[in-house]
């Protein structure tokens, strides 16, 4: 069997707000955490490989705004840092529209026209026959609804994080996939893992000891040391026994 061609279609704020609020929430966190750190903290080129695992992935694309002169120079900087990591692999195409407003009242200009004509130019050039579709904004259906009526051969798959699905786009795709913890976590630095608050029960599991061997590495050390110490201890208080005897 000839494997699919596949390409990714990300909405970039919607995926990492998604990520957030599903994952790094006020209720899982022992402080807050901002788009910024998940940008950072989240390895999207291998997430995106693992989910298209047995396919032949042809492409990725990103989809984000850049920030105007109304934000602070650091925040661009840092921003333009981010962009130039994803850029570094050569599958991610990054697609850019623009920020309207200022910090306080901020919204995407360009970004999902961008995104619906490129779902609509892969479908039609047969770039893909699988296209995951990453967002849960239904301002995309008008664009999926026609790809699906009108290249047979074309299958949208819908990925969803849980409690994030989106009925419309769910109903629209030929396919979907809810995204399970293990899908999610493996893909986080320990950094970030380290903000949750079952951080401990996470560090127990099988995937994290095969990423982080260094962290069970960590603690055995610690735990040697710990026991060297009471050893000494002991020792003391035995000798110390036997001169007041």
């Amino acid at each position: 069997m000839l494997q699919q061609k596949a390409c990714i279609f990300i909405d970039g704020q919607n995926f990492y707000n998604s990520i957030i609020d599903t994952y790094f929430n006020a209720g899982c966190c022992k402080q807050q955490i901002k788009i910024g750190d998940i940008q950072n903290g989240f390895d999207l080129s291998r997430f995106c490989k693992k989910l298209t695992q047995g396919q032949d992935l042809e492409k990725i694309y990103y989809f984000d705004a850049r920030l105007n002169g109304n934000f602070k120079g650091e925040a661009i900087k840092r921003q333009n840092i981010f962009f130039n990591k994803l850029r570094e692999d050569k599958l991610i195409n990054v697609e850019l529209g623009k920020i309207e407003g200022d910090r306080l009242r901020k919204y995407q200009k360009g970004v999902d026209v961008k995104m619906a004509t490129y779902l609509i130019r892969g479908a039609h050039k047969g770039e893909y026959n699988l296209g995951y579709f990453i967002s849960n904004d239904k301002d995309f259906c008008p664009a999926i609804e026609y790809i699906q009526n009108s290249y047979k051969n074309r299958i949208i798959n819908y990925v969803f994080f849980k409690n994030r699905l989106t009925n419309m786009l769910y109903d629209l795709c030929r396919r979907s996939r809810k995204l399970k913890d293990t899908e999610v976590y493996p893909f986080c630095n320990l950094t970030l893992l380290k903000h949750l608050s079952h951080f401990t029960i996470l560090s127990s599991q099988d995937w994290f000891k095969e990423k982080f061997p260094e962290y069970k590495n960590d603690n055995q050390k610690h735990s040697k040391k710990s026991h060297g110490i009471k050893a000494i201890i002991s020792e003391i208080k035995i000798k110390t026994n036997t001169l007041h005897k």
